[in-house]
């Protein structure tokens, strides 16, 4: 054999990082993780760096640790001979709608210091116009979701705002009318709720429990950090209402009841916010940075506190997970989950404007809650369905296409994020925020893929997680 006929194989996408005391080599082919003991770690990084010394690492470990590092990389698929896999094709149509959100009112009796909705400053106002929705428009909404789920057996409707209590009538006549499409059609529905809690009253209460309507409450933290961005409209703090409705739902529904948290700039001790919300009898918390250019955005400089704060969970994670005790920090759990088997590439971050619609109060539909009230992005209506080829730009947005994901190791198991943050002012779809969003996320995946290793997790569940549902109710499935 002459040299061209001589083929040496090709080194495979690969990420590799040191967490919670781990090194792993986490393949972006195969999307499969693994411990790498110090010379295959090495030997890998010097595979793709023109810079690193091949004396330095027969010096370091030796040829036959060598021999045997590479062996083992080529079984493991980082050297193959075969080329790498093509992006998968867009699909020729979105799938099937199963998540409709309601965006029952505009109005809301809080007036949150980062909410992307608030009048002053914001090119679109939150809801399309200052009156409610219709029962009418609400039953057209429920209708066209059971409509468009196609064989689908299950579907899932989000009550949404403003705030949606302050349209309680209207948000019982919806459920009792999403129940009878139940009976009728044989379809699961999934009703939820998403409040600030404040309005959360026993009447409340009990339509929750009646109509078996999930809540995910948004909650800061501790007092004081709620207080500081989620005030009344005579500017009082907003905590102690909340926190007592709270613990009246929770003993309601014990360790089920899901919590949002925002972090504001200032705040990371998530560690405090996480504690102090699972304190409140939450289930779980799932935790976001302030974005969208608010006043209270979360800059970059923060993000090495967060980073730092999600790292010390993990390892908290660890403890508990060895003690038997329940974990209910999402960001982190979901990311096990996520990478515990990865049967199939993430494509999307979530199912905006494919799977999962948001109907505004006059009637339009829209992508998602975050969309609504910017007219260049409405995509239908109630009477006569969503517009098809915006749908198909949707479904079009996949992580191998959109801008600033296509090269990242992650995708597959990112998805790609929030679309709304990645908006730009021309409504396309621009790059997602790699400073703040993206660093945040792209640790917390490094964190799982790491305590994957530490604690075995390829089967089983952790200690008290539920099982995997098909969708959240803000539609981040696929």
């Amino acid at each position: 054999m002459d040299a061209a006929e001589l083929t040496l194989p090709r080194v495979a996408g690969f990420h590799r990082f040191e967490r919670l005391g781990r090194r792993i080599l986490f393949n972006t082919e195969t999307l499969l993780a693994y411990a790498a003991d110090d010379a295959a770690y090495e030997l890998a990084g010097a595979l793709t760096e023109p810079a690193a010394s091949p004396e330095a690492l027969l010096a370091a470990h030796g040829p036959e640790r060598l021999a045997a590092a590479a062996a083992s990389l080529a079984a493991e698929g980082f050297l193959c001979a075969t080329p790498p896999p093509l992006p998968p094709k867009a699909p020729r149509r979105p799938p099937p709608v199963t998540t409709l959100e309601l965006m029952l009112t505009h109005a809301c009796n809080l007036r949150c210091a980062y909410c992307y909705g608030r009048e002053d400053g914001a090119p679109h106002l939150y809801g399309a116009d200052r009156a409610g929705m219709s029962l009418a428009t609400a039953r057209r909404g429920l209708d066209l979701l059971f409509a468009l789920s196609g064989r689908a057996g299950r579907v899932a409707a989000v009550f949404f705002g403003g705030e949606p209590l302050l349209a309680l009538d209207v948000l019982e006549a919806a459920a009792a009318h999403g129940r009878e499409l139940e009976k009728t059609t044989g379809k699961r529905l999934d009703l939820s709720l998403s409040t600030n809690a404040t309005l959360l009253d026993a009447r409340a209460r009990r339509l929750l429990a009646r109509q078996r309507i999930g809540c995910q409450v948004s909650l800061d933290g501790p007092p004081a950090v709620h207080d500081a961005c989620r005030r009344t409209i005579d500017g009082r703090g907003s905590y102690a209402a909340a926190a007592a409705n709270v613990r009246a739902l929770t003993a309601m529904r014990p360790g089920r009841v899901p919590a949002r948290a925002t972090l504001a700039s200032g705040v990371t001790d998530v560690g405090a916010v996480v504690g102090h919300l699972l304190g409140l009898g939450f289930g779980s918390v799932h935790v976001e940075p302030a974005a969208g250019g608010c006043p209270v955005s979360m800059p970059p400089s923060d993000v090495p506190a967060v980073l730092a704060a999600n790292e010390r969970l993990a390892h908290d994670l660890v403890d508990s997970a060895r003690a038997g005790r329940a974990v209910g920090y999402e960001n982190l759990t979901r990311q096990l989950r996520a990478t515990r088997q990865v049967r199939r590439r993430q494509q999307y971050g979530c199912g905006a404007g494919r799977s999962l619609l948001a109907l505004s109060q006059d009637g339009r539909l829209y992508p998602c809650h975050r969309f609504v009230g910017n007219e260049r992005l409405a995509m239908g209506d109630a009477e006569s369905g969503p517009d098809l080829a915006a749908r198909r730009r949707y479904a079009a947005l996949n992580v191998d296409r959109r801008p600033g994901c296509a090269d990242c190791w992650a995708r597959h198991l990112c998805g790609g994020g929030c679309l709304h943050q990645a908006l730009k002012p021309d409504g396309e779809i621009g790059e997602p925020d790699r400073e703040v969003a993206c660093t945040i996320s792209l640790h917390l995946i490094e964190c799982a893929l790491a305590l994957h290793a530490e604690l075995g997790l390829v089967a089983g569940r952790l200690p008290g997680e539920p099982a995997p549902t098909q969708e959240d109710h803000h539609g981040r499935a696929s």
